[in-house]
Order: C-alpha cells, then sequence, then structure tokens
C-alpha cells in the first residue's frame, strides 16, 4: 500500500537475471550489494586508515542499545566514503543490522529530497523521479520511515553532508528504538561532524608518510606483479608525481590509473609529470587535488569524455548502469562496432571509466558486472562551468 500511494513501481523492463534482487527475513527487498570495486589492490594489502576502520567496526558492533550517530570527516578526497565503504560491505556488518540504507546527499541536496531518498531506498524504490512521490507531504514521509524501521536495527549511511541542519533534522526524524541501530554520516565540514558525540567522531587526515602514499600508487599501477613494487628506472619521477598528489588518496588512486595506461618507459612517465607541472603551473584557480584530476580528465579518450561530462546530470545518487546505457546511446555518444552492439561496446565504456577511476561507488552484481556507479563530487565539481 506504501509503495501504491508514493507510485513507486519497478518497470519489469528494467529487471534482468544480473540485477536479481533479494528478500531478507524481514520481508524489505534490499539491493544485492558486492561490495568489491574495480580497484586492484587486495584487501589484505589496503593499509590506508586500517586504524579507523577498526574503529568504525567496533562502534557499529558494540553493544550499546541506544541509536548511535558516527560522524566520517576530513577535506575533499582523504577517503571517507572508501572508508566507510569497507567497513559497510563487511559480512559480519550484513549480519547484524536488519536494514542497511545508503543515500549520497550532496551540496544541493535539501531535507525533503533526503527524507524521499531514504524512503524510496527502503521501499526498493525505483531511483527515476514519480510524481506522486514528489508531491508527498514531508511529515507524511517521516511517518512512514519510522513505521518502517520502528522494529528493525537499521544501519543509515549519509554521505557527503554538507548541512548541519540537514543532520540533525534525519537524527531527529529517525527512530530511537533501542535496538543498536547505527547513523554514519560523512562530511568535509567540522560543523557537521559536531551533530554527533566528541567521541564518536573520526577524522581522516592526508597520508602524511610520504613511503605510504608511494605504496599506495605502486600498488595500483604494478598490481599485475607479484611485488607490486616500482622498477628502479621509474622511481624517481614516480615519487614526483606522487609528491604533487600532497597525500590525497584520491588524487594517488587517479594519477596511479592514468599511469598504468602509460606503459612503464621512462619518457612516457617524464611527459606525464611535466603535464601535471603545466597543470599546476597555468590553472591557479584549481586547488591541488583538482589538478591531478584536471589531467585524468584531459588523457580521457574523446569517446569518453562526452560520457563521463554527461554523468554529472545525476548529482545526488548512484546511476543504475542500463539506464545509463541507454541515455548515452539516445544521446548518441556511442556507436556500434563490427562485431559488438550498440550495447556492448557501451558498457566497455562505462568499465573503461570505472577502471580510470573516473567514476566511483561501484556496485557489482554477482556476475562480476557493474550494476550502479557514481561520481566523486570532487570530479563532479571539475565538470562545472
Amino acid at each position: 500500500a506504501m509503495k501504491d500511494r508514493y507510485d513507486i513501481k519497478k518497470n519489469e523492463s528494467e529487471v534482468d537475471d544480473d540485477d536479481a534482487e533479494g528478500e531478507n527475513a524481514n520481508g524489505l527487498v534490499g539491493r544485492v550489494f558486492n561490495s568489491s570495486r574495480s580497484n586492484p589492490v587486495r584487501e589484505e594489502d589496503d593499509n590506508i586508515y586500517r586504524e579507523q576502520r577498526k574503529i568504525l567496526f567496533q562502534l557499529l558492533t558494540d553493544e550499546t542499545s541506544t541509536r548511535t550517530v558516527i560522524s566520517v570527516w576530513g577535506m575533499g578526497g582523504v577517503g571517507k566514503t572508501t572508508m566507510v565503504d569497507k567497513v559497510y560491505g563487511n559480512q559480519e556488518i550484513e549480519n547484524r543490522f536488519d536494514c542497511k540504507i545508503w543515500v549520497t546527499v550532496s551540496k544541493s541536496c535539501r531535507i525533503e529530497h533526503s527524507m524521499r531518498r531514504i524512503l524510496k531506498e527502503l521501499l526498493d524504490a525505483d531511483q527515476s523521479d514519480h510524481d506522486g512521490y514528489g508531491s508527498s507531504d514531508l511529515n507524511r514521509v517521516q511517518e512512514d520511515v519510522c513505521s518502517i524501521l520502528q522494529e528493525k536495527r537499521y544501519l543509515l549511511i549519509l554521505d557527503d553532508v554538507w548541512s548541519g541542519e540537514l543532520s540533525s533534522y534525519v537524527q531527529r526524524a529517525l527512530p530511537d528504538n533501542n535496538r543498536g541501530s547505527r547513523i554514519v554520516i560523512t562530511t568535509r565540514l567540522n560543523e557537521v561532524a559536531s551533530t554527533s558525540e566528541e567521541t564518536h567522531r573520526l577524522k581522516l587526515r592526508k597520508i602524511e608518510d610520504e613511503g605510504q602514499a608511494f605504496d599506495l600508487f605502486c600498488r595500483e599501477v604494478f598490481w599485475h606483479a607479484d611485488d607490486r613494487r616500482c622498477p628502479k628506472h621509474l622511481e624517481t619521477v614516480g615519487r614526483n608525481i606522487v609528491r604533487k598528489c600532497q597525500g590525497l588518496p584520491l588524487a594517488i588512486v587517479a594519477v596511479a590509473r592514468l599511469m598504468l595506461l602509460k606503459g612503464t618507459t621512462e619518457a612516457e612517465w617524464q611527459r606525464v609529470y611535466k603535464k601535471l607541472s603545466w597543470e599546476f603551473a597555468n590553472n591557479p584557480s584549481l586547488d591541488n587535488l583538482k589538478h591531478v584530476l584536471n589531467l585524468s580528465y584531459d588523457d580521457l579518450p574523446s569517446y569518453l569524455k562526452n560520457c563521463f561530462l554527461y554523468c554529472s546530470v545525476f548529482p545526488d545518487y548512484k546511476i543504475k548502469r542500463k539506464k545509463l546505457i541507454r541515455l548515452w546511446i539516445a544521446e548518441s555518444f556511442v556507436q556500434d562496432r563490427e562485431t559488438q552492439t550498440v550495447e556492448e561496446v557501451a558498457e566497455e565504456f562505462l568499465e573503461e571509466l570505472v577502471h580510470r577511476s573516473m567514476l566511483h561507488g561501484v556496485q557489482r552484481n554477482s556476475f562480476g558486472r557493474v550494476r550502479r556507479c557514481g561520481m566523486h563530487g570532487l570530479m563532479r565539481e571539475l565538470t562545472l562551468p
């Protein structure tokens, strides 16, 4: 009845075998979430924020029955979303909570929109807009969210929150039902992080250890090698490139994915370093992180640039693969090839953007295909005029 009220329907043509959905014991339909990314770094080798991940895991799984709000905060590109996602996808977390909801908020998102997004996730709604749904009264939406969550231990992730008012409202709106529920907020702002208790705030900082930053870079570039170490003839220029990233994991991974495509000749690596230095010298309006991201964008083949820019029109949520591919084709961004259909070519384009770290937050289905993906907020800022 609630789905009917909000005109939320699942279009059967949208569903296929590789987008299978599962239903839990509580009757809530949940997305099949595969937390493995296109990231080639193996979990056991990932030392970035390992201690912070342990603390977050403990805060999520301790025996406190009252609902707890946890803030993960730090500057853009420091790895907040990635760190939280690694914990979110943990099987113990999956088993502990009756209901898991992930909502990306973004800078322009209003309270009303955020609450409706939460309800959409709870009702397993299609991510497209529905007229009846959009006109619903906020108080009614809040009542329906509470009625679904009242008897459940839930985990809500509010990702990329920019408003302390929004954070506080959601905390008040969702039930504190003494079942051990948790809300996790990621934000760049101390003001937003302060809506949780001081003992429940995790601040992520840049990687200060140059050796650790270079190790992350090497694990990304040379992931196929047994030791994942940088060849001697590339070490000096490689370290120079990593220094430009100033300890920000997003920048390090983005430039590493770029170098992965450049081969292992010193001359090619020097060319990239010179381009990066030129970016810093000639685009003073960009901050350091955006210089690196801009280089990654400039290196995209022309056939990928339009596809990438088009993703920025989806500001607030992860994009379904099938929907995105259809839109690319409708815009004539993709043409068929002699041995491939236009849909197959479009899916290759999507995988290439993911591999280049231009799209983030990838959810894959049980067959390993991209199911949903999104654009990092800093990448989106780069696309704006």
